[in-house]
């Protein structure tokens, strides 16, 4: 983990190999997120894709406090590649999910992606979105039987 002082924001990836090292940490972050969107998947699926490399794992800490974490996938399309958060989790910390946001975007202009994406019923990621000019895509139809 980035070395922290005091009360600043830590964005740090998680390699593959430390990832069970943080997963009881973000367990419960996960398994809201997981709720929120009506367990698509499960939590040992998104370790998998962690473990696996195929989605990145990153922490979010203020000082020595774990306050949230966040999963990207490389989504691959004709314009590019897309960074996609597959699964995010927060405490009640904005300025963190924030500063994640940024980060993320900040790392995704530098890669050369097309740019991010993700789907979120939390209004923070909804207000994070409206204020840094992200457009509305799809809405969502399910018919469950």
């Amino acid at each position: 983990m980035a070395p922290s002082s005091g009360n600043s924001i830590g964005i740090s990836p998680v390699p593959p190999q430390l990832v069970d090292a943080v997963w009881s940490d973000i367990l419960p972050l996960l398994r809201d997120a997981l709720d929120v969107s009506e367990n698509e998947v499960s939590a040992e699926y998104v370790r998998q894709a962690c473990l696996n490399e195929e989605w990145d794992l990153w922490i979010v800490t203020r000082g020595s406090e774990l306050t949230g974490f966040v999963t990207l996938e490389p989504l691959f399309s004709i314009k590019g590649f897309w960074i996609n958060i597959a699964f995010a989790g927060f405490g009640k910390d904005l300025a963190a999910v924030n500063a994640c946001m940024t980060r993320i975007e900040e790392v995704g202009s530098l890669t050369g992606a097309c740019g991010v994406k993700y789907i979120s019923a939390d209004r923070r990621f909804g207000s994070f979105a409206k204020r840094k000019g992200y457009r509305e895509r799809y809405r969502e139809y399910v018919k469950e039987f």
